[in-house]
């Protein structure tokens, strides 16, 4: 069983930069690690005191055969865990994982958000999440769509995505929801039609910062997109990351995130 008092929802160029491939490269950040020893580590959200909320889809659990051959392993070692002034806990515990014998490449609690009351909100399989007001707007396990949870369940589409390859979405600073995905950056104003905001490789999870910058996270980089779409790398060569929130002058991404018991989050220092 999950114990828990939370609530759950199922479901430009600068100075010394140089030109490489069409992106601008800077000298790389300084950054370190803030916490490890995390399962399959996803999503990230950051408390308005400054907590930073992880969604571990944990490490499966015992293995039993499956009837076409090969292991399924399940149990109840997903987690949220609040990271504070050094001190990694998990406040949320028992929620359902699925992984490979190893434990690794789990499928369980994907993301969170906080609330505007401070209580964080986050799924316990495949989807991304941002809370809005007193709802919570989800992107489907699949992708294909955008739905907004109110606080009695009851679900409403937002809008749908033809490619069904939708990964992640936030609020911009212009009141308008992004999405990121296989075509990069979507734009969904708050009455009009999805449209695309800045192309580009695969998207696994973007955030705003509270000047105005959009940061978007790859394969391997944290890229910061320019007013222009220009596409500036802040760091490159991170390991199968997999979350990203920012708080002030720093950006926060889970790394390994495929990984058991060696997962990480990663500060790094952005301009």
């Amino acid at each position: 069983m999950a114990t828990e008092r939370k609530q759950m929802i199922t479901l430009g160029p600068t100075i010394g930069g140089v030109l490489l491939a069409g992106l601008l490269v800077n000298p790389v950040p300084s950054s370190q690690v803030v916490a490890t020893g995390l399962d399959n580590p996803r999503g990230l959200a950051s408390g308005a005191d400054g907590t930073l909320y992880v969604a571990e889809a944990g490490r499966g659990g015992p293995c039993v055969p499956e009837r076409r051959g090969g292991h399924i392993c399940a149990g109840p070692t997903g987690a949220i865990t609040a990271i504070r002034n050094g001190q990694v806990r998990r406040i949320v515990t028992g929620l359902p994982s699925q992984a490979s014998p190893a434990g690794a490449e789990a499928v369980g609690p994907s993301d969170v958000s906080v609330d505007d009351g401070g209580t964080p909100q986050y799924t316990t399989g495949p989807g991304a999440l941002v809370a809005d007001g007193r709802s919570r707007i989800v992107v489907s396990p699949g992708g294909g769509a955008l739905q907004r949870l109110g606080i009695r369940g009851r679900a409403g589409t937002i809008a749908s995505f033809a490619d069904h390859g939708t990964t992640s979405v936030t609020r911009g600073p212009d009141g308008a929801l992004y999405t990121g995905g296989g075509t990069g950056v979507r734009r969904l104003p708050p009455h009009g039609n999805p449209e695309p905001y800045a192309a580009g490789p695969p998207v696994t999870d973007l955030a705003w910062s509270s000047d105005g910058h959009l940061y978007v996270l790859e394969s391997s980089a944290l890229i910061r997109v320019g007013p222009r779409r220009t596409r500036q790398v802040i760091i490159a060569g991170l390991r199968f990351p997999g979350g990203l929130t920012i708080q002030g002058h720093a950006a926060y991404v889970t790394t390994c995130s495929i990984c058991r018991a060696t997962g990480s989050v990663l500060r790094i220092k952005i301009p």
